[in-house]
């Protein structure tokens, strides 16, 4: 998980050095008309809370070619000692546009699962295994094979039991057309 973390890191990083500045958001924005993109401000991230990254990887995956170019070109500039350790990567962005992907089935499962004026039981089992195919698919993952298995092991331990409850209303769903 510490190299999902610190690759996520870097990424959350030069986003809010981006957007800490006026004149360098300035710059940035100009920047992105030259590569014929429209000027954004990028949500910013906070690290305890899981679906703020994940909303903000959303928000800025699209355009990693530009902030990569970007945010190196700064550091370069500045030539701090610490400029390879702090320059972004395409390893970076590999990892955070898996990781957003394992992120947006457990958001996407959050927002299901919490609904108020509709039921929720019937989707509970699809909403689980569609989460654990997603974690199983990157087991063999080079760079996020260790944080899958921590994080299937973590909803193993809370859902491999079902409760009978959630069964049965998969069951008595009429939307499933189940053959029994």
């Amino acid at each position: 998980m510490k190299e999902v973390s610190a690759r996520i890191d870097c990424i959350r990083s030069a986003i809010s050095w981006i957007g800490s500045c006026n004149p360098r958001f300035r710059e940035f924005g100009r920047h992105y008309t030259l590569n014929g993109l429209q000027h954004q401000r990028f949500q910013t991230d906070m690290p305890v809370r899981w679906n703020s990254t994940y909303l903000m990887l959303q928000n800025c995956l699209d355009y990693d070619t530009t902030i990569t170019g970007f945010f190196n070109m700064k550091l370069t500039e500045i030539g701090s000692s610490q400029t390879q350790a702090q320059a972004l990567t395409s390893d970076d962005w590999y990892v955070a546009r898996v990781f957003d992907e394992i992120l947006k089935i457990y958001y996407n499962t959050i927002v299901t699962l919490s609904g108020v004026y509709y039921p929720t039981s019937s989707q509970t089992i699809h909403q689980i295994v569609e989460m654990s195919e997603v974690l199983n698919s990157y087991h063999e993952d080079t760079i996020l094979g260790i944080a899958v298995v921590a994080m299937e092991t973590k909803l193993k331990k809370y859902w491999y039991t079902i409760p009978f409850l959630y069964a049965l209303g998969l069951i008595v769903d009429h939307r499933g057309n189940y053959l029994v």
